[in-house]
């Protein structure tokens, strides 16, 4: 996680380098405390 703003957004920066603000409440996140391998995910 970057930060947190005013709104309560948690703004997070992903392995791919890209960056999302994640809403608490109305989005879904999991935290995977494993490595997925990539032919998994798509």
């Amino acid at each position: 996680m970057i930060h947190i703003d005013d709104i309560g957004t948690m703004h997070v920066a992903w392995e791919t380098g890209s960056t999302l603000g994640v809403v608490p409440g109305i989005d879904l996140v999991k935290r995977l405390d494993e490595e997925i391998p990539r032919h998994k995910i798509f």
